[in-house]
C-alpha cells in the first residue's frame, strides 16, 4: 500500500491540470494516471471456470477450499513421484 501511494504522490499532477483548459480533459488523465497505478500494484488475474464456479457456490466454506488445496497439492506430488518411479524401473 506504501509503494501506491508513493506513486501516487510522485505523478507530476500539476502537467496534468495544466496541459488541458478542458476540465473533463483533466479529469480523463487523472483517472488515466490513477487506474495505471492501479494495474501497477494490483493487476487483476483470470480464474478459470472450474475456480470460478468451486468460489460462487455458498456451501463451499474457506476450510473445504483448504483442503481442496491439500488434496491437489498432494496429488500432484503423488503424480510426480510415480512417474519418477515409472522412468526408474523403463531403465
Amino acid at each position: 500500500m506504501d509503494f501506491f501511494i508513493n506513486d501516487l504522490h510522485n505523478i507530476n499532477w500539476k502537467d496534468i491540470y495544466d496541459s488541458k483548459n478542458n476540465i473533463n480533459d483533466c479529469y480523463d488523465l487523472m483517472i488515466n494516471e490513477i487506474n495505471a497505478q492501479f494495474d501497477k500494484h494490483a493487476p487483476l488475474s483470470k480464474i478459470g471456470k472450474n475456480k470460478a464456479k468451486l468460489f460462487s457456490v455458498p456451501w463451499i466454506t474457506k476450510g473445504i477450499r483448504k483442503s481442496i488445496k491439500v488434496r491437489d497439492k498432494l496429488h500432484r506430488r503423488f503424480s510426480i513421484i510415480k512417474a519418477n518411479a515409472a522412468k526408474k524401473q523403463e531403465i
